[in-house]
């Protein structure tokens, strides 16, 4: 896992990737879908008006960050996940089926009907675990939501 992979795409289509496992995956996208299906390794992600839809082969050991300006951001993964969450949106939430977090006083939580999980409020400035907290996982939209799924 010492390769590095970077994609970037302006106007030209959607990015998509399958079975890789890299040191880091870069991806940018303007005006285009990003996906990406049964990966491993740290993930700098970034779209302008469309979503991002990542799927980890293993949780990420790695602090990745996760940009959206005018999508929402989904992220499944199949293994236990231990770490920390930062999320910010001024017109997003994020929803999670991982129930083993720990949320600072400053995080408010409500239930919401569905497949999404639970609906987290969080400040700006504050951050949550998921799991024993490990690798920094940072979420950042204008406007869209954020799904953080274990299979």
């Amino acid at each position: 896992m010492n390769t590095n992979i970077k994609l970037s795409t302006v106007n030209d289509g959607n990015i998509y990737v399958k079975g890789v496992q890299c040191k880091l995956i870069r991806t940018n996208n303007v005006n285009g879908a990003i996906t990406m299906e049964d990966i491993a390794g740290k993930t700098l992600a970034s779209a302008l008006n469309e979503d991002i839809n990542i799927s980890y082969a293993t949780a990420p050991l790695d602090d990745s960050t996760f940009k959206s300006l005018n999508g929402d951001i989904n992220i499944n993964v199949n293994s236990d996940l231990n770490a920390e969450v930062s999320f910010k949106s001024l017109n997003g939430d994020f929803y999670t089926n991982i129930e083993s977090v720990q949320a600072s006083t400053k995080t408010t939580t409500k239930k919401t009907g569905g497949k999404r999980g639970t609906k987290y409020e969080v400040n700006a400035k504050d951050s949550f675990q998921l799991g024993k907290g490990g690798s920094q996982l940072s979420f950042d939209l204008l406007n869209g939501d954020v799904t953080l799924k274990r299979n």
